[in-house]
Parts: structure tokens; C-alpha cells; sequence
């Protein structure tokens, strides 16, 4: 099945134009409570080096990872801006238009937004605290989320077809392999380096006083 690459380039403006209008870079202020430069130069990087990876069959699979850690690190509105410069940055790197805006869709923002709403139905569904942030949100979302976006691909774009009848076990997989890596990150930066991660707040995971709600990357609203 085949989806018009002026859908993928509009839902991406759309999403880029959403994050704007609540200004997300005033996170990367001095005066902010986050340090997120570093997470977000480090996540441009990698992103842009990933999707932008040399064809191979590989390639597609290798690009499953790192999204919903920029989306931990960075918030909803601040990561949609990373993916947007990042499939530019590939296709400046001679990734192909096509393949580049597949990637910031299908890799970046459709997981992304997926796990901002089951982020929202988890703090609903589950009492915030330590477990529900490090096992739900920077895991099993991550792995549900991801998953699930690479068989959309798959079975819309058939971007996988060459795994064959194991398609779905195969990108569970590297699904489970992103998430194990996302929730040793947020494990370990929720431990040590708490600012670098937005969308963690230790005011509502472990009760101390004195921190603003968990937000999900947005200054003036809290999120999932």
C-alpha cells in the first residue's frame, strides 16, 4: 500500500508549526531549570548520522532507534523540531527526499506521538511515581510505541518486506532493543543528571517539594 510523501511532508509541517507556536526553546534558556543543549546537539547528531546511514537492507531497522529517547530527554514539542533537522540534515547528506521525510515521519514523529498520548493515559491509569516513570514511560511506551510505528511502516510502506513472514518478530526486537536502551538512559539520567531530562520532575515521580509538575517539554503547560 502506498502513502503520498505530501501526506508525510504535511502532518510533519503541521507537527513542526504546533511545536513552534508554544516556544520550546525557551527550555534551552540560562535562567531554564533544564540543561537540554547537550541532549539536543547530541540527539541532532545521531539522529541526522542514523537516518542518513548508507543503504543498506539495515538501514531502515538501525533508524528505529534513539526517537523516543530524544522525545524523554527533550519533550514532545522540542524533539518534533529535531526530527524536522534531522531528515533535513540526511537528505543534505545525500539520503534521498523521500527516504529522508519517511524517517522523520515514520521513525520520529508518528512513534513520538503515540507515546505522548499513552504518556497521558499512563499518568492517569497509574499513580505517578519512580516505577511508573523508569518501567512505563521510558519502556514499555518506548517498546509499544516503536513497534508499532515500524509495522505502520511496514505494512503501508512495505519498507520491510525483504524480512518476509518475520517481519513482526524481527522489529519487535529492535523495538525491545530502543527500549532497553531508552529506560538505561532516563534510568541514568534521572539519576545524575536530572535537568537533562525534561520530561522528568522529582516534585511528582518522588514526592520532593520545590519542582514544577512533569512537563513534556512545553514551558507553559504540563504533559505526560
Amino acid at each position: 500500500m502506498w502513502i503520498p510523501a505530501a501526506l508525510e511532508l504535511v502532518l510533519l509541517a503541521i507537527a513542526v508549526a504546533a511545536s513552534v507556536w508554544v516556544q520550546p526553546w525557551r527550555l534551552l534558556a540560562h535562567d531554564s531549570r533544564y540543561q537540554l543543549m547537550a541532549p539536543l546537539l547530541v540527539s541532532l547528531l545521531g539522529l541526522s548520522a542514523l537516518w542518513w546511514w548508507p543503504g543498506t537492507l539495515l538501514s531502515p531497522l538501525l533508524g528505529l532507534f534513539g526517537a523516543q529517547l530524544v522525545l524523554l530527554c527533550l519533550g514532545w514539542p522540542l524533539a518534533v523540531l529535531v526530527y524536522a533537522a534531522a531528515g533535513v540534515f540526511a537528505w543534505l547528506a545525500g539520503a534521498g527526499g523521500q527516504a529522508a521525510a519517511q524517517a522523520a515521519f515514520w521513525q520520529g514523529l508518528l512513534p513520538a506521538t503515540l507515546a505522548l498520548a499513552l504518556g497521558a493515559l499512563l499518568r492517569r491509569a497509574w499513580r505517578p511515581n519512580l516505577a511508573s516513570y523508569l518501567f512505563g514511560r521510558a519502556f514499555l511506551i518506548p517498546l509499544a510505541c516503536t513497534w508499532a510505528a515500524a509495522l505502520a511502516a511496514h505494512g503501508l510502506l512495505e519498507r520491510h518486506a525483504w524480512l518476509g513472514p518475520q517481519a513482526g518478530a524481527a522489529l519487535f526486537l529492535f523495538a525491545l532493543l530502543d527500549a532497553m536502551l531508552t529506560g538505561f538512559v532516563a534510568t541514568l539520567l534521572a539519576m545524575y543528571r536530572p535537568r537533562a531530562l525534561a520530561t522528568w520532575s522529582e516534585a511528582l515521580y518522588m514526592g520532593q517539594p520545590g519542582q514544577a509538575a512533569l512537563r513534556e517539554g512545553s514551558a507553559p503547560r504540563p504533559g505526560p
